[in-house]
């Protein structure tokens, strides 16, 4: 079944006509979900609009946009993208495979102080993760949205995509900062470079204090 701009317009005359929203209403769901067959984007969208007691309207819209096809027209550009994916994997393999050799070497040992390792765990740990969002999304896309996009759930499984994706990119800006910040392990070039990285080394566990204490704060901000 299709729902177009006409179908809206009948709707909402119908509701104005039985009064559907009135004096005592306090809250308006608003639900909906669209394929933009231009971008390939499935979107869900979510419109709560809460009417207070003598305020205006307080509109909170709530929207996840899925892209599981982002290699679906095959343009150079795309296969690029999907080619530096590949390359990102095959060096998480290759470090994953070094990290357990090293573990192997010295055991225990190595994560006794607070240093790089540390972060190489976490590193690796977020790219895997990252990975098995994306075999997930992929598996998810083929399972959740049918060949007929009518099914009566598909709001529940785009918008359970739609965050599934989400996290995925959070994730990836999360690593993203972690691997700037490792070039400083890699710093060798100049004396004061080999200087700062002992020290960025040394204060590693300082570091993470201040921002365990700033992430609180933001956090905080952003629930009141």
């Amino acid at each position: 079944a299709t729902f177009d701009f006409d179908d809206a317009n009948t709707t909402l005359a119908d509701l104005r006509e039985f009064q559907w929203v009135d004096k005592k209403t306090r809250v308006l769901f608003i639900d909906f979900a669209y394929y933009n067959d231009d971008l390939g984007l499935f979107v869900a969208a979510n419109i709560m609009i809460e009417f207070a007691s003598g305020q205006a309207p307080v509109p909170t819209v709530s929207a996840s946009a899925i892209s599981p096809m982002r290699f679906r027209s095959g343009n150079s550009s795309e296969l690029t993208r999907l080619g530096m994916m590949i390359l990102v994997f095959v060096m998480v393999i290759y470090y994953i495979i070094e990290e357990l050799d090293l573990c192997r070497a010295s055991g225990v040992e190595r994560y006794k102080s607070v240093s790089w390792a540390y972060l190489d765990l976490v590193n690796i740990s977020l790219f895997v993760l990252s990975g098995l969002l994306k075999g997930y999304n992929l598996v998810a896309y083929e399972i959740a949205i049918p060949s007929g996009i009518t099914a009566p759930d598909m709001m529940a499984r785009i918008l359970d995509l739609g965050q599934s994706q989400y996290l995925d990119d959070k994730i990836q800006g999360l690593n993203g900062f972690l691997l700037w910040f490792k070039l400083f392990k890699y710093v060798t070039i100049t004396r004061p470079l080999m200087r700062m990285a002992r020290v960025l080394s040394t204060c590693i566990p300082d570091i993470l204090t201040y921002a365990f204490l700033v992430w609180v704060i933001l956090i905080a901000f952003a629930l009141l």
